[in-house]
């Protein structure tokens, strides 16, 4: 799985910065990690081969260049953020669409307490049907 369509540049630390703060990024593509991929699925090192949190560009480039298509796409769904066009964009290219944070996602530093940010696990809607099928809202 290609976690995060970007890259930082090797050999500066894991997350290497400029003299004002800025990230520097690597010079490779999302191509040629694909190409690496590919090379490792049909070597047998691999079963499966995917991608994660790729926007639909970023995919249609790899479609357009790819031996092999991702069998899935690793993103943020839950039912605050549904992502509705980019699951339909991998159903109609047949990539699998696997949710990560499907209870939310708190732990970002912007989320607060405050209804511009609820919290899934406290929405009337979810409680209602976990009293209702004997489950925990999670």
């Amino acid at each position: 799985l290609i976690h995060w369509p970007t890259a930082y540049k090797e050999g500066m630390g894991r997350f290497p910065r400029d003299e004002n703060g800025k990230f520097i990024y690597s010079d490779g593509t999302n191509v040629d990690t694909w190409r690496g991929m590919e090379d490792a699925y049909e070597s047998g090192k691999v079963r499966a081969i995917g991608v994660s949190n790729f926007n639909h560009v970023q995919i249609q480039e790899i479609l357009d260049m790819a031996r092999i298509k991702p069998v899935s796409q690793q993103i943020e769904v839950h039912p605050y953020f549904k992502q509705t066009k980019m699951v339909q964009f991998c159903e109609e290219n047949g990539i699998l669409v696997t949710a990560h944070s499907c209870i939310g996602s708190r732990d970002r530093p912007w989320v607060t307490d405050t209804p511009d940010h609820p919290h899934i696990l406290r929405d009337p809607k979810v409680l209602a049907i976990a009293e209702k099928w004997g489950k925990t809202p999670a």
